[in-house]
């Protein structure tokens, strides 16, 4: 893990698997990204879930984890349960409701291998999963671990408004939903930079 000298505009934000579009917009006005590596592990949150549109609306995919989260471990610790057979699970939900979107083909390779890797702690799975979309918007932010922690006075991503209106699959069966994983960005019209501007 590293941590920098801030010296510049820095935001903390908690980790998330495959962060939703309000983080990432967020992430996107500060120079510096401080990812939270010094909490507790928070049940109910994105830290290991995240939200997708399907045919019947918004889904979520939650990465298992093993014995002991309830019990209030430091997130560095939290280790990913693998003997469960998430990782397959996961890569057939987004194939199944994203296979037609415009720009499956060009991500879905990218992370079934990252997912594929079976990192033992849900921190470094996400560290991987956030790495990987910002180099897929050409967006090379400071990013490093926060190892010092200071409670956030920021909103839960869950309670984060997205104004952000784009196309989806399935909008004229269910309209558009907001506060979705990146992922429904990307498959769904690509890497494009500006859709992150605080601006659209």
């Amino acid at each position: 893990m590293e941590q920098s000298t801030i010296s510049s505009i820095h935001t903390r934000f908690t980790t998330q698997y495959f962060p939703d579009i309000p983080t990432l917009r967020h992430m996107f006005s500060s120079q510096v990204v401080l990812i939270e590596a010094a909490e507790t592990y928070q049940k109910n949150s994105l830290r290991n879930r995240c939200y997708l549109a399907s045919s019947t609306g918004k889904i979520m995919l939650s990465v298992p984890l093993c014995k002991g989260k309830h019990q209030q471990l430091a997130i560095r610790e939290v280790r990913i349960a693998h003997h469960l057979p998430w990782v397959s699970n996961h890569l057939r939900t987004i194939s199944n409701y994203y296979k037609r979107a415009p720009f499956f083909d060009h991500f879905f390779g990218d992370i079934e291998a990252i997912l594929g890797r079976k990192q033992t702690f849900l921190l470094d799975l996400n560290w991987d999963l956030l790495h990987y979309i910002c180099n897929c918007f050409h967006w090379n932010p400071d990013i490093a671990y926060a190892l010092d922690f200071v409670p956030s006075r920021e909103k839960d991503p869950l309670e984060l408004n997205d104004h952000l209106v784009y196309p989806q699959l399935f909008q004229d069966k269910n309209g558009f939903i907001g506060g979705l994983s990146t992922l429904d960005l990307m498959f769904c019209i690509g890497p494009q930079l500006k859709y992150l501007s605080a601006r659209n």
